[in-house]
């Protein structure tokens, strides 16, 4: 749903609750839920509207299609993540496991994620639904009820995709900046396979020289 409302702000420069309303009747049934949901990404449209004029500089309706789907996966997580934090934290504990271990399971998860947001409702509620979102978007696995593994990396081609998983890392971070020595270590980057190169012109994110290795980033301020 949130792809394709993507699709129809680069189309026609604005999105409608009662399409997305109507999107998600395929997928859902009862009206409070429906209403609820379609209200989510609306809030994603409003708050992240920079964002999406920028990501229309860059791209029209027509050459958004032809982003692979992993591409377009991926300018979705930031997206949500950019909306709502707990997004990218959730992500960052994922992919921090899955670089030790195949697989987590639901309760080792909440209790991670309870350090920073504590033990309650509305984190149980979220990581429901944000998990789900995840196995859609196959970045992790349901490997049985209450047991996740690695999904599989999403091949990023698109030089505008590439700055806008570094610009949603570094702002979620509040890191000042990142090395790009550093980017396969960083946990957010365990589901993303990119590549950055000083060829790349960048307009979110400044890539400067270092002493050392290639460089670090940093976000450019507007």
């Amino acid at each position: 749903v949130l792809d394709s409302g993507i699709h129809d702000f680069l189309l026609n420069g604005k999105v409608s609750k009662e399409l997305f309303m109507n999107h998600i009747r395929e997928f859902t049934k009862g009206e409070n839920r429906v209403e609820k949901e379609a209200s989510y990404i609306m809030l994603i449209f409003k708050r992240q509207q920079e964002i999406l004029h920028w990501i229309q500089s860059k791209c029209n309706a027509e050459q958004y299609l032809l982003i692979s789907k992993q591409g377009r996966q991926a300018i979705a997580l930031c997206l949500v993540s950019l909306t709502f934090p707990i997004t990218y934290d959730l992500l960052n504990v994922l992919g921090g496991v899955f670089k030790v271990q195949q697989s987590i399971n639901k309760q080792s998860i909440v209790q991670k994620m309870s350090l920073n947001y504590g033990s309650n409702r509305s984190l149980f509620n979220a990581m429901d639904a944000l998990l789900q979102m995840f196995i859609e978007q196959e970045a992790i696995q349901r490997v049985k009820i209450g047991l996740y593994s690695f999904g599989s990396k999403k091949i990023i081609i698109s030089p505008f995709t590439t700055e806008l998983l570094i610009y949603t890392d570094i702002k979620l971070s509040l890191s000042k900046s990142i090395l790009v020595d550093d980017i396969s270590h960083r946990s957010w980057y365990s589901f993303f396979q990119l590549k950055i190169n000083k060829e790349l012109k960048f307009e979110l994110v400044r890539l400067s020289d270092s002493m050392i290795g290639q460089g670090y980033l940093t976000l450019i301020q507007k």
